[in-house]
């Protein structure tokens, strides 16, 4: 037997080889874990801890572990991603610029807010980490969490961290945020 399922078409492990030796499996991987999250998501009638983002990163990680590609590796694939992320986040500066009049006069009070929301952020995070016992690498991802994933990803880098973690604890924030502003909205209602 020749392994081949069709006449004619490539025997599967032959597809295999050439996948894991392609940035297009992590690519491939990257998209189908947040396709796979969405769906969650909306069947789970978009409820916040079922954050895509999370179940991605989540299903990312152990199909990578489960395969044995360093990380290295993976993020070679997935730096299409990485750069769309970045733009993203540059796009968001526009709607900023439009509210920007409407913040004038409220800048001190947002910025503190922001500073403090920031500090004890990283603080709590950090502190938290280092109690539980994880290693500086560990917990120099968890230094990023508190801005958005790109963002995370490039200051772990900078540091020498693990940019897994900080953008996998800057969505798993984002998931307690959200479910704390949802139960909020149904003790209101």
């Amino acid at each position: 037997m020749t392994g081949r399922l069709t006449p004619g078409f490539p025997d599967i492990y032959e597809i295999w080889v050439y996948l894991s030796g392609s940035p297009l499996l992590a690519l491939i991987l990257t998209l189908g874990a947040y396709q796979i999250g969405v769906i969650v998501y909306e069947r789970a009638k978009r409820h916040p801890l079922a954050n895509p983002v999370l179940i991605a990163i989540v299903l990312v990680a152990a199909a990578i572990t489960l395969i044995d590609m360093p990380y290295p590796k993976y993020f070679e694939g997935a730096q299409f991603v990485h750069f769309l992320l970045g733009t993203a986040t540059v796009s968001l500066a526009a709607p900023i610029y439009k509210g920007l009049s409407a913040m004038r006069g409220r800048i001190l009070p947002l910025l503190a807010a922001l500073v403090a929301g920031g500090v004890t952020s990283i603080a709590s995070a950090v502190g938290l980490a280092r109690l539980l016992g994880a290693d500086s690498t560990i917990v120099g991802g968890f230094i990023a969490k508190s801005v958005t994933a790109p963002i995370a990803m490039g200051i772990a880098e900078r540091i020498g961290a693990s940019s897994g973690t900080g953008s996998f604890s800057q969505a798993l924030a984002g998931a307690g945020v959200a479910g704390i502003q949802q139960h909020r909205a149904l003790l209101s209602s």
